[in-house]
Parts: C-alpha cells; sequence; structure tokens
C-alpha cells in the first residue's frame, strides 16, 4: 500500500511541482554608471548564475565620454570579406588577464607584462569567455598572471604572463 500511495502522490504532485521551475530566460543587456564610469552586463539566456567578467579598455578620470560603449569591438572582421574566427577573436582578449585580479593599487604599483603565453586544449566555442585568474608578484621585481580560460562548456587552456613590477 505504501509503494501505491507514495506513486500516487508524485503523480498529483509532479505537475504542481515542475510549474514551480523558474521559466526560460531571455538574453539581456543591463547598464549603467559607477562613480562616472560606464559599465555593462551581458547576461545570455537561461544564465546559470556564474559570473563571467570582462573589463574592455579605460578612460582617464574626468574625460567625458562622447560615444557610447562599442556593442562588441572583438567581433569586427579582420579582413574584408573574412569572417573572425572564434580563436582570432578568443585572442583578442587574451591580454586582459593582467589587470583583472589586480594585486597592487595601479596608482602606486605599475605591473605591465613583458610576455603572453597561451596553452589550449581546445578551441574556443561562442562568444563567451571566462577568465579564472590569479596574480603573484616576487621580492625582485618579478611578478606573474596566470588564467585558466574557459569558455561555455568549461577550461579551454591557460594565460601565463610574466610581469615587471615597478613603483
Amino acid at each position: 500500500m505504501r509503494p501505491l500511495l507514495r506513486c500516487a502522490l508524485t503523480l498529483c504532485l509532479l505537475p504542481w511541482m515542475t510549474s514551480l521551475a523558474a521559466p526560460p530566460t531571455a538574453a539581456r543587456m543591463l547598464s549603467g554608471e559607477l562613480q562616472g564610469a560606464p559599465w555593462r552586463l551581458d547576461v545570455p539566456a537561461d544564465w546559470n548564475g556564474d559570473l563571467v567578467m570582462l573589463a574592455h579598455g579605460y578612460e582617464p578620470v574626468g574625460v567625458p565620454r562622447t560615444t557610447p560603449m562599442a556593442a562588441n569591438d572583438s567581433t569586427a572582421a579582420l579582413l574584408d570579406g573574412e569572417p573572425i574566427s572564434p580563436l582570432a577573436r578568443a585572442a583578442t582578449l587574451f591580454d586582459l588577464s593582467n589587470g583583472m585580479a589586480v594585486r597592487a593599487d595601479p596608482k602606486e604599483v605599475a605591473f605591465p607584462n613583458l610576455d603572453l603565453t597561451a596553452h589550449l586544449f581546445g578551441m574556443p566555442e561562442g562568444e563567451w569567455l571566462g577568465f579564472d585568474t590569479s596574480v603573484s608578484f616576487g621580492h625582485q621585481g618579478l611578478g606573474l598572471t596566470s588564467t585558466v580560460l574557459h569558455d561555455a562548456r568549461g577550461p579551454i587552456g591557460m594565460l601565463g604572463q610574466a610581469l615587471t613590477v615597478r613603483p
């Protein structure tokens, strides 16, 4: 009797429980201004809640923006009539990893990268990239930025940048 009762309850409650599931969401774009700097957040359809950040560009304090931010600079074709490949699109963003995880105030310390090495074990797919980045500074004026690069499927490679750390 118990298994039969449990089955009947499950069948009765199943339509109600599935109606509680969140409906699919559409892609959307949020934007605003924070301390005088414009920001934009592109939320993909059916976002899983993971946060992926892309910092793109720099504008000095006090310089007004005369045009709106471009929708996506990394999708422009490099040659007329030739579509940009997913790898070329992704590679335009690799250098952003140095500066994503800031170890020191950029007003007090400069930490430009001397090189960039990319080791990919998967080709990027889609338009979304994620950067899981850490920065380390040594005692002799050298540092390292290390990044696990992701696309929507998961990790696809590593980026490494040697840094020179200067006051």
